[in-house]
């Protein structure tokens, strides 16, 4: 292969730890308030877990193959992957133990204490007392280890206490022998104890807490009468979680139900699969060292695979501590959500029919799409509603509206994911009682997930029909719709909703097609249209005139794209691209990306938008033949999302939304308090500037208040 790849390509795996550390970092932020870092703390953890889970349990996978699979944009083997994401992983603990160390110093001197057991004073030592025998004792379960009872099955991610237990002499067995005992934290067990103080005016002015992990290890004695304790030890075991629903596997399925019942199969299979990592909380007890090297062969993990922390190994508690904690720490975690866009109709439908509406969230409430859904299950005019469901919320508005506008007798179609990875039991519920309903229930089409997010209405208006669309780039879920950052267009546009309509006979026929006017569809056309874009902007750098691309996404991983960019770059073509996650090009390179920049921004919003703008006049859509085609969609440019998902990209007709979209990305890319900018290196470093502060989120709330 000609090219040098190290000097251009970044390892996905690596590239996500980089990605998962800036996470990390706005824990330690200054200007984030102080119970958000804890909040940025917990996702750190929660990203990590799921990346262990996915990304090390399939590279586990593959080093069983013989050849080993070779990464095709860096080389390495899955085994080295393996390798290099331990020796990163293993450098990012002791920085998070210093970031929650610090946190816990602040929440302290605020009023919010993790007490030791010396602290306590007698009242809180017998409410702590009461706490363990009424609401963890009766719900713990216990399981002795030794030559009699056999090594019980621990679940993922669930916090284990192992003890160490010596037997007294004078029992019933002569001699004193060792045995070990494991008690896993219940799952229904409250987070932690707690107990505040009030000022006179009733006012919470101190909260005391106490996990349940620590209160257990604490009374672990009272377990175990008859033995001696030598040692107590925290830990959790992480297990392979990658489970490839599809495949050769689906041939014989000939029916939904069957499909159904494959799917729920496969997820009991889940908690069963191999460990891939085992952490602990630090015990100075010399005797806890024997008893980790002991999980470690166990679980048959090498030295790379065992991790120590100094901080929570669950940060299950934090969500409620944070909620308890803010009546005493002022500073809310997000910022509230900006008005409704004004339509300046009674009717979505009116508004749309005169021009297309742009949603963005979370500055604009998800509500305007509830209302259109809405709308759309009332009027009595509405003959079809069609959808694609990805992840949804645990109380669904969205199912509510499709349930009730079947029972009034519309035909409601709904594409049902099965295959969104840790959602999938939640979306076999909605789908079962979609189903229920009446409505028409899909599950996807072939091996591909369906991954757009599109709604498609169809009404009748006197002797004609009338279509309406919504094409989006985050899912139907109004909880994430409050945190993530997403794009949405709800347009009439006649071949965009033709599109459309397409799109759902072909999944409904289980075909593939490329033959849509507007959209871009993968597998089969996304990419290449793509590509034709990124071709036209060379082309008219090698003609002299100004090629620019600009992309927003939350991951790029496809060499074939990479590829383009870097010819394009190389032809002169500048390149803007704003990736919150995985970026396996290197900016900056000498000869071969130059002119490229990549920027990541990681605020109390998550970045999840995607947007493609490609051309010279980015502050004057429609100017000229060289003005910006801009584009959004669910479609990120990984190799995933090209070519084994059905993703959506729809352009942008409306010119001032097009505007408003470049607008939105032009603050993005003066970001200098949210944002880190890659190095030739492939390292990000947080972006320095003598400018006026720029946080990309805040000025983009601006714009809507």
């Amino acid at each position: 292969m000609s090219r040098n790849y190290k000097s251009v390509y970044i390892n996905r795996e690596l590239s996500w730890l980089s990605f998962n550390l800036r996470v990390l970092k706005q824990a330690e932020a200054p200007e984030v308030p102080l119970l958000e870092r804890m909040r940025f703390c917990a996702i750190y953890t929660s990203n990590l877990d799921e990346f262990f889970m996915v990304r090390a349990g399939s590279l586990h996978d593959r080093t069983l193959l013989s050849p080993q699979p070779i990464d095709d944009k860096t080389g390495m083997t899955a085994g080295e992957q393996l390798h290099e994401l331990y020796k990163a992983t293993h450098a990012q603990y002791p920085k998070r133990d210093k970031i929650y160390r610090k946190i816990a110093e602040e929440l302290r001197e605020r009023g919010v204490i993790s007490p030791k057991w010396n602290e306590l004073d007698k009242a809180e030592r017998k409410s702590v007392e009461q706490f363990f025998t009424s609401e963890l004792s009766p719900i713990l379960r216990t399981h002795i280890v030794d030559q009699n009872h056999p090594f019980p099955h621990l679940e993922n991610k669930q916090p284990h206490i192992i003890l160490t237990l010596k037997s007294r002499p004078g029992g019933k067995q002569s001699g004193e022998r060792l045995l070990y005992a494991i008690i896993p934290l219940p799952h229904e067990a409250p987070k932690y104890w707690s107990k505040t103080e009030t000022d006179e005016n009733g006012n919470i002015v101190s909260l005391k807490y106490i996990t349940s992990e620590r209160i257990i290890m604490h009374y672990a004695e009272r377990l175990y009468k008859k033995y001696d304790i030598k040692s107590k030890l925290l830990f959790k075991v992480t297990r392979n979680a990658d489970l490839e629903i599809g495949g050769e596997e689906n041939d014989d399925i000939t029916s939904d139900h069957d499909y159904l019942k494959h799917i729920k199969t496969l997820l009991k299979k889940r908690d069963k699969l191999s460990p891939v990592r085992l952490e602990y909380l630090y015990s100075e007890n010399a005797e806890s060292a024997k008893t980790i090297e002991l999980l470690r062969k166990r679980f048959s993990l090498s030295k790379e695979q065992v991790y120590c922390t100094h901080s929570p190994l669950s940060y299950d508690f934090a969500s409620d501590l944070i909620k308890e904690s803010s009546k005493i720490i002022a500073g809310g975690c997000y910022a509230p959500i900006a008005p409704i866009p004004a339509t300046n109709e009674r009717s979505i439908f009116a508004a749309v029919e005169k021009r297309d509406l742009l949603l963005n969230y979370p500055y604009n409430s998800m509500m305007t799409y509830i209302d259109f859904l809405r709308e759309s299950a009332y009027d009595e005019n509405v003959e079809s509603i069609k959808i694609t469901l990805y992840r949804l919320s645990r109380y669904s508005e969205v199912v509510s509206l499709l349930k009730y506008a079947a029972a009034r007798g519309k035909n409601v179609t709904a594409v049902v994911e099965l295959k969104a990875r840790f959602d999938e039991e939640n979306n076999i519920h909605w789908a079962e009682a979609l189903e229920e309903s009446g409505c028409n229930v899909i599950y996807g089409i072939g091996g591909l997930k369906v991954h757009s997010k599109v709604t498609l209405v169809t009404k009748k208006e006197q002797d004609c029909y009338r279509r309406y669309a919504h094409i989006a780039t985050g899912n139907y879920n109004e909880q994430t719709a409050k945190l993530y950052t997403d794009i949405g267009i709800i347009t009439a546009d006649e071949e965009i909703c033709g599109d459309a309509a397409a799109l759902f006979e072909n999944i409904e026929a289980g075909r593939l097609s490329d033959e849509y006017k507007r959209l871009l569809v993968s597998p089969t056309c996304l990419k290449q249209r793509l590509l034709t874009e990124i071709e036209r902007e060379k082309t008219a750098a090698l003609l002299g005139k100004t090629g620019y691309i600009r992309l927003k996404m939350n991951s790029l991983t496809d060499k074939q794209l990479i590829d383009a960019l870097i010819g394009a770059s190389k032809c002169g073509v500048r390149i803007d691209l704003i990736i919150r996650g995985i970026c396996c090009l290197r900016a900056g390179v000498p000869g071969e990306t130059d002119n490229i920049r990549v920027i990541s921004i990681v605020g109390r919003y998550l970045e999840h938008s995607r947007i493609y703008i490609f051309g010279e006049n980015a502050q004057n859509p429609g100017a000229s033949d060289r003005s910006p085609r801009v584009y959004i969609g669910s479609a990120d440019l990984m190799t995933r999302n090209t070519t084994r998902r059905i993703e959506v990209l729809t352009p942008v007709l409306d010119d001032s939304i097009a505007s408003k979209l470049i607008t939105l990305t032009d603050i993005e890319l003066r970001d200098n308090v949210k944002a880190c900018a890659m190095r030739p290196d492939g390292s990000y470093k947080k972006i320095e500037s003598q400018d006026k502060p720029c946080d990309s989120q805040i000025e983009i709330y601006k714009l809507y208040k």
